[in-house]
Formats: C-alpha cells, sequence, structure tokens
C-alpha cells in the first residue's frame, strides 16, 4: 500500500466547500472522483488537512489518500488533473510514510483574507475579495487589537456557534497576525497558527474590521479571550475573501 500527498489549488467560488454533503457539490466529491477515475477499480477517500467551508478558496491545501495501484508520483497530477473540472488543480504529488496524516501531522497554517476597499468593485475580484465601499478604516487601530490574538489562547469564543462540538480542543496558538494595505485598495489579513475552529478566521476579521471602522474599542479582543464572552465579537466576515494559503508539516 502507498500514501499519497497531494498539495491541491482551488476556487471554491462553486463548490459548498470541501468535506462531502448530500444534494451538494463539494470539492472533496470532485477529488474523489478524479481519484476513482484514475484508480479504478479501487475507490479512494481524500484526506485534507483542512475542511474549507462554502464559497472559500484555497492555493496549497493537502490532501492524502491510500492506494495498492503502483501509479508513478510524477504522473499522478497529469493524470488527475485530466479528470478535473479547471477551477481544481493538483500542483504536485508526493509518496510519503503510511502514518502520515495530512490533518494530524499539520505543524502550522497560514489563511490570507482580502478586502477590495474602494468606492467600486473591480470586477476581477469579485469573487475573491470583500468589497469595502465608503468606510474609514483605521489600519493601525486593527494592528494595535491584533497583538491581543498573538500567544496561546482559549478561542471557544471565536468559533461559529453551529460548529461548537464538546470534544473539540479550542486551545489554539497564533503565531502572528498580520494586516497589510500597501497595495492600494487591497486590504489583506495573513494569519499563522497551529489550527483554527470552525470559521474562527472570519470571526477575527470580522472583528478586527469593526474595530477598524471605530465600532468597536481596540481592547475587546482582550476581553474577549479573557472573559471567554462570544456576544463581544463582530460578524463572520463573508467566505469568499479567504484563502487556505499554506501549510507547514515540519
Amino acid at each position: 500500500m502507498k500514501n499519497i500527498k497531494l498539495t491541491v489549488a482551488y476556487d471554491g467560488t462553486n463548490y459548498h466547500g470541501y468535506q462531502l454533503q448530500e444534494n451538494a457539490v463539494t470539492v472533496q466529491e470532485k477529488i474523489e472522483n478524479a481519484l476513482n477515475n484514475v484508480y479504478r477499480p479501487e475507490q479512494i477517500r481524500a484526506y485534507s488537512a483542512s475542511r474549507t467551508d462554502s464559497g472559500v478558496h484555497a492555493k496549497a491545501q493537502t490532501i492524502n489518500y491510500f492506494t495498492n495501484k503502483n501509479i508513478p508520483v510524477k504522473k499522478i497530477p497529469v493524470a488527475l488533473n485530466t479528470n478535473l473540472p479547471n477551477d481544481i488543480v493538483v500542483a504536485d504529488a508526493q509518496e510519503v510514510s503510511l502514518d502520515f496524516r495530512s490533518r494530524r501531522d499539520a505543524k502550522k497554517k497560514k489563511y490570507c483574507y482580502y478586502i477590495y476597499h474602494s468606492q467600486f468593485m473591480n470586477p476581477f475580484w469579485r469573487n475573491y475579495a470583500l468589497h469595502l465601499r465608503g468606510d474609514i478604516i483605521d489600519i493601525k487601530k486593527m494592528k494595535r487589537a491584533a497583538r491581543s490574538l498573538i500567544g496561546t489562547h482559549d478561542f471557544y469564543p471565536f468559533q461559529a456557534i453551529q460548529g461548537t462540538d464538546p470534544d473539540i480542543d479550542t486551545i489554539k496558538e497564533i503565531f502572528s497576525c498580520e494586516i497589510n494595505d500597501t497595495e492600494h485598495p487591497l486590504i489583506v489579513f495573513e494569519i499563522i497558527g497551529s489550527g483554527f475552529l470552525y470559521k474562527m478566521v472570519r470571526i477575527i476579521v470580522g472583528t478586527l474590521l469593526e474595530i477598524g471602522k471605530g465600532r468597536l474599542d481596540e481592547t475587546i479582543i482582550d476581553s474577549i479571550i479573557r472573559n471567554q464572552d462570544r456576544s463581544l465579537v463582530g460578524p463572520t466576515a463573508k467566505p469568499h475573501g479567504l484563502f487556505l494559503e499554506k501549510i507547514w508539516y515540519a
């Protein structure tokens, strides 16, 4: 048996997230259909490092799967891409140890959230960035507030209520949270952490935006974490501005 690790990029616009769902088209469904076409008669299950939500994109999702077939790894991307729609691309394939697991073994993940801050939306960004029109955004205030996220904390308040699972460890470490506005009109939030809860990045971005607009005090994140008070967080940012950018395994 072989364990194959894939690096996959996809445009999440037309999909109801990564994970298989009944009566909805997902990225996992398309990838497993391609795998089953290539490896038939085997039935392959694709295990992802991150279960991205509906409309969320990935530049470097990691997937692993098991097979008994001996297809050379250098031929796997071509074989799979031939069977995939053009909004999902396998960029790389590697054979890894049998005990490798894409989700369990991930050490760090980087997400970026893109905002297009302009009166008019660039049509080429409409599916990939949140459009903010006339709001005045205080970048410095958001950067100061983001410092409270750094470190190991209980991020339970930053988890979507519908995703609450008592068995999930809500203690996570955030290594960095940077906000870049040097490529106007884009504002880019870049967050690197040990792992993330359901909709956690989007809730963080939504809260920071409320701070930047002056609707929340810049000390609110510290209060949310200290008091574990979910009622204080901002709205959840829309999914289409979010990208899974990179995953580290060492």
